[in-house]
């Protein structure tokens, strides 16, 4: 029998979810970076949610490259 894997792992749900962080970067900010582009295209489901949540009360564009930051020491 065909098992399908969740649908939080499927390719169309995670690109759909990197979309909506880059639209929201975009109304917030102005723009997406490369790297930006980058780092999020690298990361899983998960973290995708984390950082959409934590969009909501970044007030500058460093405190979105501070947050990649702190995930990678972490």
């Amino acid at each position: 029998m065909l098992e399908l894997a969740p649908l939080e792992q499927t390719k169309p749900y995670q690109e759909g979810r990197q979309d909506m962080i880059f639209r929201m970067v975009i109304h917030k900010f102005g723009e997406v970076t490369p790297e930006l582009r980058e780092q999020v295209s690298n990361m899983k489901s998960e973290e995708l949610g984390d950082l959409a949540e934590a969009i909501l009360d970044f007030t500058r564009v460093d405190d979105l490259q501070s947050w990649f930051q702190d995930r990678q020491s972490c």
